[in-house]
């Protein structure tokens, strides 16, 4: 199974679907943007980076509220909130 993240406007993730090998497969070989055009097709919406469970690729696996960073070509979890020490 391949795990696809869809990203909003600001470069978050919203949420993250699950679709079938055989959707993304031509000729034995993996291909994202197969699953890209299938979650458009399916949701109309157009901006999917395919993530790795794992971990394998694209930094950390993706949950609602992380950021895609363009630049980087990976996903990565928010900064913790600072504390002021006054607690």
């Amino acid at each position: 199974m391949a795990h696809f993240a869809r990203i909003n406007q600001e470069n978050k993730v919203e949420q993250v679907l699950v679709v079938h090998n055989e959707v993304i497969s031509r000729n034995g070989e993996e291909l994202e943007e197969l699953g890209v055009q299938f979650l458009k097709n399916l949701t109309g919406h157009s901006n999917w980076k395919q993530c790795s469970f794992n971990s394998n690729f694209r930094g950390c696996f993706p949950g609602i509220g992380d950021s895609w960073d363009e630049i980087t070509n990976e996903f990565v979890k928010p900064e913790p909130e600072a504390t002021d020490g006054d607690d």
